[in-house]
């Protein structure tokens, strides 16, 4: 069967790689999930009404998608790793600064911090898609399905977490994730041609 020796030979050639890009991209999807989860009911808390539980979760996800699509443009200037460890240095402290935050100084850290975080979000995907060229599906479904999938697991964990020490200590732990994350992409490969495509 050579179709099945062939992704069995690409998955091994790429694959200490893949595993790294997969972990960065777990531990940022469960800051991601963690926060827009849990945004309305820590408003809540600070006494915010529905709408402005609302309002926090368009500003990080659907202002944040900006990220994503600077993100992608961005990287073909400065390179995939460095573009995803700008995405963390950045997004870390803005999220922080929101957390610790009220009024309306927490809603501009939140969207700026949404922005940020997403700026890697395409990047994972193409780097991926590098390190398979001939399985970009199979590629893109590890560091998009399994990676979303695995950190949705969590929380339950960040919830139970939540109820025992509160949210805004939940939220403001969860962010180490991230500096965990920031270290680990300095474990990719760099590329002499970021903006290169595979033959």
């Amino acid at each position: 069967r050579p179709a099945a020796v062939s992704l069995r030979s690409d998955l091994t050639g790429a694959l200490r790689p893949l595993l790294v890009l997969w972990f960065i991209v777990v531990l940022r999807s469960i800051v991601i999930s963690a926060y827009q989860t849990f945004l309305p009911l820590l408003l809540s808390g600070r006494g915010g009404s529905i709408v402005a539980g609302g309002a926090a979760v368009f500003l990080f996800g659907g202002i944040g998608a900006v990220g994503g699509v600077s993100g992608g443009t961005l990287s073909d200037r400065i390179g995939r790793r460095r573009m995803m460890a700008l995405s963390l240095i950045l997004s870390t402290p803005l999220l922080f600064l929101f957390v610790r935050s009220h009024g309306p100084w927490a809603y501009v850290f939140l969207g700026a911090g949404g922005i940020a975080i997403y700026l890697s979000a395409a990047v994972t995907i193409v780097m991926a898609q590098e390190l398979m060229p001939h399985r970009a599906s199979v590629a893109s479904s590890i560091v998009m399905g399994l990676a979303w999938g695995t950190a949705g697991l969590s929380l339950t964990a960040v919830g139970a977490l939540g109820d025992v020490i509160g949210l805004e200590r939940t939220l403001t732990w969860t962010l180490v994730l991230s500096v965990v994350a920031l270290g680990a992409v300095f474990l990719l490969p760099a590329t002499s041609r970021p903006h290169g495509r595979p033959a």
